[in-house]
């Protein structure tokens, strides 16, 4: 149990997230929120190294989807969390999803990454380490 979240986080960790993956060193993971009784599931990612544990805007298909299109890539979750991803905690995260989603693009040109290019876009155009990429992605010196 991280000690650092609030109490109501810590007490969610403890009665109703179930891990469904992790990235091994990240401090990371992925969580599928089951609370007694309710029908409804819920993403949760929670990040040790950032003190976050936060809910994701994304089904289970759709979550699924992403982490294979992504590879195992980190940060990806957070382009689906409800989080700032201008505020300078994120600028590595924020530079890092660039450079992914820049060199998958021309590494896997068979798979589409418009959206989660996109989604890229309208969540860190206000970074101060942003790119704004023009038509198809490609390397950039």
């Amino acid at each position: 149990m991280d000690e650092r979240l609030p109490p109501e986080k810590r007490e969610l960790m403890g009665t109703e997230l179930k891990t469904l993956e992790e990235a091994p060193g990240s401090g990371c993971l992925t969580a599928l929120r089951v609370p007694f009784g309710a029908q409804n599931r819920e993403l949760w990612l929670y990040d040790m190294n950032r003190q976050r544990l936060e809910p994701l805007e994304l089904d289970y298909q759709s979550y699924l989807e992403n982490l294979l299109l992504m590879k195992g890539a980190p940060f990806w979750q957070y382009l689906f969390m409800d989080v700032d991803l201008c505020d300078g905690e994120f600028q590595t995260m924020v530079s890092q999803l660039d450079r992914t989603l820049e060199a998958f693009a021309i590494l896997f040109p068979d798979h589409d990454y418009s959206r989660l290019q996109e989604r890229y876009e309208q969540r860190c155009s206000g970074s101060p380490v942003f790119r704004r990429h023009k038509g198809p992605w490609t390397i950039q010196s």
